[in-house]
This record gives structure tokens, C-alpha cells and sequence, in this order.
């Protein structure tokens, strides 16, 4: 779910990107946040909960000593916040 997160927002940034040439760049571009900002640069408007959502499409992806954060992503899962942010970017 955490990967499938992050494919969706960049997937949503993209498709708003209307220059080829920008697509491009948008995709050579390493890292979701540096993506979001580049969005930003090109005055596409970025919801501010895709920001929020990279502390669960992150947890996943940046695993450090292999450290089970499953708990703490059950918990951030579970509040209702965050359940209704994943809900929109679904919709």
C-alpha cells in the first residue's frame, strides 16, 4: 500500500503536466517530495495532503537496521485523517 501511495501521487502530478518536455524532467527527477516541488516551480497546483501522506509512503520505502515499523504504520493507517487523505487521492 505505502508504494502504491507514492505511484499514485506522482501518477496524478503527472497526467496535470501538459508539456512534454516537463513530463520528462518530472520523471528524471529522483524522490517524490523534490517531484512535488518541482510541480510547485511550474505553477501546478499541489494539494498539501500529498505532502502529508509521504509520512506513510516514506515509512515504508526508507526502512534503516531492519526495524519493523509495523506498528507505527498500523497506527498512522488508523487515524481517520489519514484514511480519508488515501480516500481522496483514490476519487
Amino acid at each position: 500500500m505505502c508504494i502504491g501511495l507514492r505511484v499514485k501521487v506522482e501518477m496524478v502530478l503527472y497526467h496535470k503536466i501538459t508539456d512534454q518536455v516537463m513530463q520528462t524532467h518530472f520523471v528524471n527527477t529522483h524522490g517524490t517530495k523534490k517531484k512535488l516541488d518541482y510541480c510547485e516551480q511550474i505553477r501546478l497546483e499541489v494539494p498539501e495532503y500529498f505532502y502529508l501522506l509521504g509520512i506513510i509512503y516514506n515509512d515504508n520505502l526508507h526502512l534503516h537496521n531492519n526495524i519493523d515499523i509495523t506498528n507505527p504504520l498500523a497506527i498512522k493507517l488508523s487515524n481517520l485523517t489519514i484514511r480519508q487523505m488515501i480516500v481522496d487521492l483514490f476519487n
